[in-house]
């Protein structure tokens, strides 16, 4: 690839990652024959991986408004689906001990080191015990990105709202907070009276 090209996809990376790793990241995107798309952002999901199964190409994709290092980790976590995927195909579990071992040794360089802040490289020592399919799975790693988010909002979490406090997302749905349920809360619709499960940590503001 021209040298000018090498240098216009490391300047794009630059944008989304601490500045530290965008060498590293760039080689493992070249070795893995990585195509990767920053997409908008998503309400289901942080990123997601696409197998060659039809294209021929690796697509990772990644939603734009993630702060940097949660970039990092979420690149990772999909770079990991492609390692399991051209060992075992699909014949393993998403998120089974084959990803978690996968997702540890990509991420080993980099908690051994100062790229993340002690609180972030604290939270995933703890994650790492039993790394799951969304960094939602662990309050405490949730906690320990959400301070170094580039905007600062209004927003609250869930959790921090009494019971019966109506609420709004982001979207402009409203709801009114219900019991927790299996350490999610069972909130109501307030335009379709419809029950839907929220994590404790979603993002909402209180309706006065």
């Amino acid at each position: 690839m021209p040298h000018n090209k090498v240098k216009e996809h490391k300047e794009i990376l630059a944008t989304y990652l601490p500045l530290e790793v965008v060498d590293a990241i760039y080689d493992l995107i070249v070795v893995l024959k990585i195509h990767l798309k920053v997409t908008r952002q998503r309400k289901s999901k942080l990123g997601d991986y696409c197998p060659p199964t039809r294209t021929g190409i690796h697509r990772i994709t990644i939603n734009h408004n993630l702060n940097k290092y949660e970039f990092l980790i979420t690149f990772l976590h999909e770079a990991a689906h492609l390692k399991v995927w051209d060992k075992y195909g699909n014949k393993v579990y998403p998120h089974g001990n084959e990803w978690k071992n996968e997702f540890i040794n990509l991420m080993r360089p980099y908690v051994h080191t100062d790229v993340f802040p002690d609180e972030v490289k604290k939270a995933l020592f703890e994650y790492f015990k039993n790394p799951g399919a969304s960094k939602y799975s662990d309050n405490n790693l949730v906690e320990a990105l959400r301070v170094h988010d580039d905007i600062q909002d209004d927003l609250v979490s869930l959790e921090t709202l009494p019971i019966n406090t109506k609420f709004i997302l982001p979207d402009g749905r409203t709801f009114i907070k219900g019991e927790i349920r299996r350490k999610c809360f069972k909130c109501q619709s307030l335009q379709t009276k419809r029950f839907y499960i929220f994590q404790p940590l979603a993002k909402v503001k209180m309706l006065e």
